[in-house]
């Protein structure tokens, strides 16, 4: 268990560093919005990461606000995945690692790619 956790580690911060040098004609374009012309839920995110890997957390939030502020969350999700007992540490922590409360977030997530394009 202890050995996934440092691959995953590792693997976190090749990508960051990989995001780091990666320029924007690079990055991968939004099926959603070649074929809408709309911005999805998550259009300027792979900016908004390359922004916060910059620490620049200005330019991230203006990315993308919703994914931003998101952040925390799927880092709680991530250690819930990794750590199951973590879940037992408090109630809050698994209401909010249920999977009606990911239904929620979808359900807003959704809310807010209509929101956006309005």
């Amino acid at each position: 268990m202890k050995i996934r956790i440092v691959y995953l580690l590792l693997g976190i911060l090749v990508l960051c560093l990989l995001a780091c040098l990666i320029d924007e004609r690079w990055m991968l374009p939004c099926l959603f919005h070649r074929l809408t012309g709309w911005d999805c839920p998550l259009c300027g995110g792979q900016r908004m990461l390359v922004a916060l890997l910059h620490a620049d957390f200005r330019a991230a939030f203006a990315l993308n606000p919703f994914l931003m502020c998101s952040l925390p969350l799927y880092l709680l999700w991530v250690v819930c995945y990794i750590k199951p007992k973590f879940l037992q540490q408090s109630a809050v922590i698994s209401r909010l690692c249920s999977d009606s409360a990911i239904l929620i977030y979808i359900f807003i997530a959704l809310l807010w790619g209509i929101i956006r394009n309005l």
